[in-house]
């Protein structure tokens, strides 16, 4: 509401300026309040005793909220995690892993949705680079390269990767396609930013925590 109130008042504003308007309303009218955010931050000892029920429950993703918790990368970029991304001493965040809508290719002459248009293209920021994946989902790297992350693989991690790489060799037979994510589905596609945020919020709570508390799935 706040800033759907500052972009009212600013639209407005230049409306009164161009003789448009005769009155800016919106600045008559007090701003909503922010919202109080509710979210906690998990302390030390809460994200060690996620960690410690993830191994006991041998979650399959328990290098993901590791490195999430560790390292501090969004969601996305946890999620679009290549294997060609971890080197020998370093990984490297420098992709995230995003949903994207369609567009025509045909100038919507085929009377068609644009997700089913034969000639479909991806609606990219201009100058973003970017790598298809799967459907409309693809790796997006960000425009400021100062965003890009080379962090220290800890011995920690290296265990847990180890591990999460025992589990993609298991899956891999069964793979359409291996698109080199660390972190996909037991068929190698990408893993939906939903799912992810369930099973994280099932962690929470078996570890006895509110989905309210804030962590790896951010």
């Amino acid at each position: 509401a706040g800033l759907a109130h500052r972009i009212l008042s600013i639209a407005l504003h230049d409306a009164e300026r161009e003789d448009r308007v005769t009155r800016n309303v919106a600045a008559l009218v007090r701003a909503p309040a922010k919202d109080v955010n509710t979210r906690r931050n998990l302390t030390a000892e809460q994200a060690i005793a996620v960690l410690n029920k993830a191994a006991e429950l041998d979650d399959a993703m328990a290098a993901r909220w590791l490195i999430a918790l560790l390292y501090g990368p969004r969601q996305g970029e946890c999620l679009g995690l290549r294997w060609s991304d971890i080197g020998l001493y370093s990984i490297d965040i420098a992709w995230s892993l995003s949903s994207v809508p369609w567009q025509h290719g045909c100038d919507g002459t085929c009377d068609k949705r644009a997700a089913s248009c034969p000639h479909r293209r991806y609606v990219i920021p201009t100058g973003m680079d970017y790598q298809p994946l799967y459907r409309n989902v693809v790796l997006m790297r960000p425009k400021n390269f100062a965003a890009i992350r080379v962090v220290p693989r800890l011995p920690i991690i290296d265990a847990a990767l180890a591990l999460r790489l025992e589990q993609v060799q298991r899956d891999r037979p069964n793979y359409l396609t291996d698109r080199d994510l660390v972190f996909a589905t037991p068929s190698g596609d990408p893993i939906a930013t939903r799912t992810d945020y369930q099973e994280w919020t099932d962690l929470l709570a078996a570890a006895g925590h509110q989905p309210a508390d804030r962590g790896a799935a951010e």
